[in-house]
């Protein structure tokens, strides 16, 4: 269409302001789906997920050994879907800090017993005994949620570096294997080498013993011979001397 020629109707109408607030309209109407109901939750949850992020790292992991930032994390991240899975079942949603496992990978871990506030749970005392316990409210399922997805995240890691460790191990074995494979081989064929000199030197020494052998028998031998007479002159030699 060129500048001097005016809109038709229908291109009038496609682009008027009330059309477009129309179609504004429309799509507010429309029900989100779910895919984009989860993106919305997602971009909503950043920040949680950054602060349940920090709890672990720096948080748990650089207060505390390798051995044991990994098993608080495996600890808690068990205590998360331990309720995920079984949210009807009082059991998961509470834990003593007298028990032998929630004390090592929990209470005894820098920041285990953090997270675990942070994602709900919350310090009683029943019968004199102290305990935690997990209230199943809006807000605590969110950040059991969450929580568990980023302890989800580092135990990935936790999972891949045992198995390049457990590959290295393997390889190393491998190599002990083989070294120790090239050294019996080695030892084998040093074995059979000492074997084969030994019996090359045996059999030069009973060479060297049956010539000797020899030498001896042919020497009795000549010694036991009658000695040779000096053969008589002959009748024609006779006839010329005279």
């Amino acid at each position: 269409m060129s500048a001097s020629q005016p809109p038709s109707p229908t291109q009038a109408a496609k682009f008027s302001p009330e059309g477009a607030a129309a179609a504004a309209l429309n799509r507010l109407a429309k029900p989100l789906t779910q895919d984009e109901l989860d993106e919305m939750r997602w971009e909503k949850e950043r920040d949680q997920r950054q602060r349940f992020r920090r709890l672990v790292d720096p948080g748990i992991i650089r207060s505390n050994n390798e051995a044991m930032s990994d098993a608080g994390i495996k600890c808690l991240s068990t205590i998360c879907h331990n309720i995920l899975d079984h949210p009807e079942e009082e059991k998961y949603r509470r834990f003593k800090t007298t028990n032998h496992r929630i004390k090592s990978d929990v209470i005894e871990v820098k920041g285990g017993l953090e997270f675990a506030v942070a994602i709900g749970f919350r310090e009683q005392v029943e019968d004199f005994q102290p305990y935690y316990a997990w209230k199943p409210t809006a807000q605590n399922a969110d950040a059991l949620r969450i929580g568990a997805y980023v302890l989800g995240e580092f135990q990935q890691k936790i999972i891949a570096k045992e198995e390049l460790a457990k590959i290295r191990k393997a390889t190393k074995q491998d190599e002990a294997q083989q070294a120790a494979q090239r050294v019996k081989l080695a030892f084998e064929d040093d074995r059979k080498s000492m074997a084969r000199k030994s019996r090359m030197e045996k059999e030069h020494r009973q060479a060297l013993l049956d010539a000797q052998d020899r030498a001896d028998a042919e020497g009795r031998t000549a010694a036991l011979a009658p000695p040779t007479l000096a053969a008589a002159p002959s009748s024609d030699e006779h006839d010329k001397d005279e």
